[in-house]
């Protein structure tokens, strides 16, 4: 649950970013996108 409710503000800080800059929010979202698929993957 812990895991679950960190990941839920980490995706609320990324929409954020994504609306404050384009440009970089897709580099956040990307990175956090692929950072939880390698951890779902081990």
């Amino acid at each position: 649950m812990t895991n679950e409710k960190s990941q839920l503000i980490s995706i609320e800080e990324l929409i954020k970013v994504f609306i404050n800059d384009r440009k970089d929010g897709k580099k956040e979202l990307i990175t956090w996108f692929l950072n939880n698929v390698m951890d779902q993957s081990i």
